[in-house]
């Protein structure tokens, strides 16, 4: 299964998070530099940084690696909110999900599909919160929805399953 990616967009992912159930008052925000002088700017509380980069092919695990981590279990704390990636193209959605899911502390979700998915899958394993994910229809929706948002233009995306292919394009 894959999605349309969400652009990294803070307006973008901040109508999102909203539109799953997060308070109006919580909001992304774009940081441009970790100069003390800019980071000094960014409004107070920041409950987590996701962080946007490339990963160099040389650190992309084979089709052998992703079935070896298949099966093991999570190291991450049983304290923190954790799932696996089981859609491609969703990485930006799960980065949001789980800066939300590890700061219910402070974030008072409103009733909706963010809520309901994280009640669903606190008790589940890491991976299987990522495979219910893929079953979340109300997420889903929304992702799809805000995924047509913002600057870009979403024309082609392109899907390899199982030596499947799958190349879809709005025209």
């Amino acid at each position: 299964m894959a999605w349309v990616p969400l652009e990294s967009n803070s307006e973008v992912m901040t109508k999102f998070l909203h539109k799953l159930g997060v308070p109006k008052k919580w909001s992304i925000i774009d940081v441009y530099s970790f100069d003390s002088d800019l980071l000094a700017i960014i409004p107070r509380p920041v409950l987590a940084v996701v962080l946007l980069y490339p990963i160099p092919a040389k650190t992309e695990k084979t089709e052998e690696e992703k079935e070896e981590v298949k099966d093991t279990k999570s190291d991450a704390p049983d304290s923190i909110y954790h799932m696996k990636q089981c859609i491609s193209n969703a990485c930006g959605t799960i980065a949001l999900l789980h800066s939300v899911a590890n700061n219910l502390d402070a974030i008072q979700l409103e009733d909706g599909f963010l809520k309901t998915f994280l009640d669903q899958t606190k008790e589940l394993s890491y991976t299987e919160r990522g495979e219910h994910l893929e079953n979340a229809q109300g997420i889903i929706d929304t992702h799809m929805e805000s995924a047509q948002e913002g600057q870009t233009e979403v024309l082609c995306y392109f899907v390899v399953e199982n030596d499947n292919c799958l190349l879809g394009c709005e025209l």
